[in-house]
């Protein structure tokens, strides 16, 4: 189990680590030239639009494992900061139950469509990105995701961990 959330926690930060690192300024840098070439020449990019909408996705995919384990999302606190330590607990199991819920759903659904993308071939328009390979990567970070949530019910029914997400992300999310 340790050695699962470690690689997890290793994994997560490297995706972490893409998405800041390359998507979010590619997509700055993107959005940018397209602004200017539309308003200051009158001639944008005729993929641009496609292309920042598939970063924007990537990006947000890429950070979503990260954010759920160090606790980065929003959350509300009014009335589980009421709440006895067993039924924060409670809670906390539910939570990552339908966290994993959610994503075994999307992966399921997003697995299910990639042999008939990949048999048509189904491409984008203007880039002519196999959509196969963007289902591919949901199913990715889902299945990364409902790994991560499955994990946390078991740390925290065996009394490891009180929250899904994990401790030191958690004091230094405060």
């Amino acid at each position: 189990m340790d050695a699962l959330a470690g690689l997890l926690r290793v994994v997560a930060r490297i995706l972490e680590g893409v998405s800041c690192y390359f998507l979010l300024p590619a997509l700055v840098a993107l959005v940018t030239v397209d602004v200017v070439l539309r308003y200051a020449f009158n001639s944008p990019l005729s993929w641009a639009l496609e292309a920042s909408s598939y970063l924007l996705l990537l990006f947000f995919l890429f950070g979503l494992l990260e954010s759920v384990r160090g606790g980065a999302h929003i959350r509300v606190d009014l009335l589980v900061s009421f709440l006895s330590r067993g039924v924060r607990r409670a809670v906390a199991i539910v939570s990552a139950l339908a966290l994993a819920t959610v994503f075994a759903m999307i992966a399921r659904k997003a697995s299910v469509d990639i042999p008939f993308a990949y048999s048509l071939p189904q491409v984008t328009p203007e880039l002519g990105i196999r959509l196969w390979a963007v289902k591919g990567i949901v199913v990715f970070v889902s299945v990364l995701l409902v790994l991560y949530a499955l994990l946390a019910a078991v740390f925290i029914l065996a009394g490891r961990r009180d929250t899904v997400e994990e401790q030191e992300s958690v004091e230094w999310a405060e």
